[in-house]
Order: C-alpha cells, then sequence, then structure tokens
C-alpha cells in the first residue's frame, strides 16, 4: 500500500519595485499520514529575489545599443516536504498468523517494528544564477549554482537479534547535493531572414555525498539478497553509489605468482561452501585487502559511481521558410558502469552446451570468439583475462563473476535521441 493523505496551509507575499526588484515569499505547514504519531506538522518557509539589472540607468548604453536585452541576477533559498514510507511503517499493522483453538487469528506483524517518529523527507535547497540575454537576443544563457540538503530519507535497518521485531524503517540518511548547471543558446540568422537556426548547449555538473547513516554509522553495506552480486556501500563523505567490488589486478601466469602464506605454507585460497579452492595459474589476481590469503567478501573494495558527473543536451532547430529540422542529443559523463553482457558472454565459456537459461528458456549468454579477448591459455601467458577452460574449478572459483573491476567500464556517451522534419503546408486565403 503506497497512498497517503496530505494536508497543508500556506501563505505568500509578492513585491515589486518597477519590476526592477523582486521578492517572494510563501510559508507553509505540512502533514501526512505517513507522519508518525510523534511528529508535529512540518514548517516549511522560502524566500526568493530577483533583480532585472537591465532596468538600472547604468546599462541603458549598453540595451540601446542591442548589446544587452535583458540581464537579471535571481536566488532563492527554501525547504519542502517529501512523503517516505507508508501508513504502516508509522504505525504497525496486524496480519492473519494462523490458527488458535481452530479459530483463524489476527496478530501484530512482528516483521517490520513501527516508528512513530517517523519523518517526511526534507528538502533544503539554495541557489543564484545569473541569466541574460545578449546582441539582439542572439545569445542567450543561464549560469546556475545550487546546494542541496536532503534529511530524513527512508532506510531500512536490522533490529538487534535480542528484539522482538525483524526490520524498521528509519529516517536517519541524509546527503547533500552540489553542483553547477548551465544553458548557452546561440542564433546566427537576424530576424527577419528566411532562415531561422537556434542551437542550444545545457548541463550540469553534479557531485552528491552522505552525510548521515543510521545508528551514527560511518559505513553501511546494502546487500544484494537476491543475487549476492551486486552489494552497494553507503560511507559518510562519499557519494550514495558506490560499488561494491573484487579489486582485479590481473591474472596468475604460474603457480610460482600464488603468494604462499608463510604461517600455513599453503597458496592463496577461496572457500566456497565446504571447498577449498588453492589459486593457480590462470586464475584472476583478486586483492587480498585483509592479508589473510582467503579472497572473500571481507576483500571488496568501494570503487566507483553508477550516477553521471555531468549530464546535458545539445538541441539544434533549423527552419528555412515552410521547412524545418529538430535535432535532440543527450551526453553523460564521468558515470562507472558494471558490463554484465560481457561477463555473461565469458563465463559462458564454462557451459558450452549452453544449459544456462533464464527464466523464458533463453540462453544467457553466446560463446565469442577466442581470438578477439586475450584469454590465459598455457603457462606462463601474460593475459588480460582468466583461463575460460578450467571447468572443474568454474563453480568454485566464478573468475568472470561480474562483481569485480575487472568488467567497470566508463559509461560516458554521447546520444543521438530524435530528428523531427516537418514542412508546413501554406493556409490558403
Amino acid at each position: 500500500m503506497s497512498d497517503y493523505r496530505s494536508a497543508g496551509f500556506g501563505a505568500s507575499f509578492s513585491y515589486n519595485y518597477n519590476l526592477k526588484y523582486v521578492v517572494d515569499l510563501t510559508y507553509r505547514i505540512d502533514k501526512t499520514s505517513t507522519t508518525g504519531a510523534e511528529k508535529p506538522w512540518i514548517k516549511n518557509p522560502s524566500v526568493a529575489v530577483r533583480w532585472n539589472m537591465e532596468r538600472e540607468g547604468f546599462m541603458k548604453n549598453l540595451k540601446d545599443a542591442g548589446y544587452v536585452n535583458s540581464l537579471a541576477l535571481r536566488g532563492s533559498w527554501g525547504r519542502n516536504i517529501t512523503p517516505t514510507g507508508t501508513v504502516f511503517d508509522a504505525f504497525g499493522k496486524y496480519i492473519y498468523t494462523g490458527y488458535f483453538n481452530n479459530n483463524p487469528t489476527i496478530g501484530f506483524d512482528w516483521k517490520n517494528m513501527p516508528n512513530a517518529d517517523l519523518k517526511p523527507a526534507t528538502t533544503t535547497s539554495m541557489s543564484f544564477a545569473l541569466e541574460g540575454d545578449f546582441f539582439d537576443n542572439k545569445f542567450n544563457t543561464i549560469q546556475e549554482v545550487y546546494y542541496k540538503q536532503v534529511e530524513n530519507e527512508l532506510m531500512q535497518i536490522d533490529m538487534a537479534d535480542h528484539n522482538a521485531f525483524g526490520k524498521q524503517q528509519s529516517n536517519d540518511l541524509a546527503h547533500v547535493t552540489y553542483g553547477y548547471e548551465f544553458t548557452l543558446a546561440y542564433r546566427p540568422f537576424d530576424r527577419g531572414s528566411d532562415w531561422n537556426w537556434r542551437i542550444e548547449l545545457n548541463g550540469a555538473i553534479n557531485k552528491e555525498a552522505l552525510t548521515e547513516l543510521p545508528n551514527s554509522r560511518r559505513l553501511h553495506i546494502a546487500y544484494d539478497e537476491v543475487y549476492n552480486t551486486y552489494h552497494q556501500a553507503y560511507i559518510l563523505g562519499r557519494n550514495p553509489f558506490s560499488h561494491v567490488l573484487y579489486d582485479y589486478r590481473g591474472v596468475f601466469s604460474t603457480d610460482g605468482d600464488v603468494p604462499v602464506n608463510p604461517s600455513s605454507g599453503e597458496r592463496m585460497k577461496m572457500i566456497n561452501g565446504n571447498t577449498v579452492y588453492y589459486f593457480q595459474g590462470g586464475d584472476p589476481n583478486w586483492t587480498d585487502v585483509n592479508g589473510d590469503y582467503i579472497i572473500d567478501e571481507k576483500d571488496m573494495v568501494y570503487v566507483g559511481n553508477s550516477q553521471p558527473r555531468v549530464t546535458g543536451g545539445i538541441n539544434s532547430f533549423l527552419s528555412y521558410k515552410n521547412w524545418s529540422l529538430n535535432m535532440m542529443f543527450s551526453y553523460v559523463r564521468g558515470r562507472d558502469i558494471i558490463n554484465e553482457v560481457l561477463a555473461k558472454q565469458l563465463n559462458s565459456y564454462f557451459d558450452p552446451f549452453m544449459t544456462d537459461q533464464d527464466r523464458n528458456g533463453r540462453q544467457n549468454a553466446a560463446l565469442l570468439p577466442l581470438d578477439r579477448y586475450d584469454f590465459w591459455l598455457r603457462e606462463g601467458d601474460v593475459a588480460t583475462y582468466p583461463n575460460p577452460f578450467d571447468y572443474q574449478r568454474q563453480g568454485g572459483m566464478k573468475p568472470f563473476r561480474p562483481n569485480q573491476t575487472l568488467f567497470m567500464e566508463d559509461g560516458s556517451y554521447l546520444k543521438f535521441n530524435s530528428a523531427t522534419l516537418r514542412f508546413s503546408f501554406p493556409r490558403s486565403g
């Protein structure tokens, strides 16, 4: 159940002086059905100011000459809320619990502990911007910097094992986002020309960092309970979308390259269930972070960011008389992605008869040509990818597991989104 009810009261005040100085003030108090019983109404004020500089006397000469058509500085600060969770997270719920004395019974849901202090997510933001039109409106720009703090975000936490409840929805998650956004537009042809072309470039450079975690933690790992592969790391001071991966350093060229535990004389190993797999030539060289000569989840590192650092678009509108062409592009820069498709394709060498299928009976991957990739094939090879033919040890070693830095790639791209060619028939008199 995701429905919620909300109520709010608000007031606003606006003032401008000769359209030169503009002030907008608002004040709201809000409450939602998903707010805990211990929490009062939330107060949300905001203020926005604007200075239209082209109306100042010192801008008259530039404006009369056509150099500046409009120029404004604006700034804003405000706070608002977003409902999170459900009414059951705040107050709990009763569920069917079986039979007692041959009669169906209703009891409390002990899986989730109600949170009487549950609050909506609160966003406090401020921004400053410069916007203007220049040279007879041929050049337009908006330059803006912003800072946004989001508090009381929802995160499910595990309760202590001596508690009657299993989990609880907590509001102790917060992060900040700050950055720079811009828009640049240019129109080369004069007004009145049969030709019209407007090209626009926009973008945003964003950074994000966690500022609070539940129970005053500095680190929280959200484990992938479905595939046990794609865990997510929440680390104070870092972005909230870090990958949790094995650090891939290459391939062991020979058995002699594998580190040996000086206290036991055993080669570095990996344990899967009750089976021990000792590393050998052709196996992946994963970093033994804690130095215990055993590769396991304790050796996983926090790297990358699945969220892009830079996003934006390029738009072009070109027209001549009744013809027009509109094209749109988008781009992303600085995003770290996991190439799971390549991992499955390389892993398919351990299943040459293609018995691995998804739920719909489709093959999960196809065999790739061996000469396309630099595999380890024999003792002494210095290769990029591990031995693809170690069938007996593949199930335990899993050398092509996707959750390793071997398959973390730069997800930057420039994408052509669409093009629209249009002809407008003239209207008959």
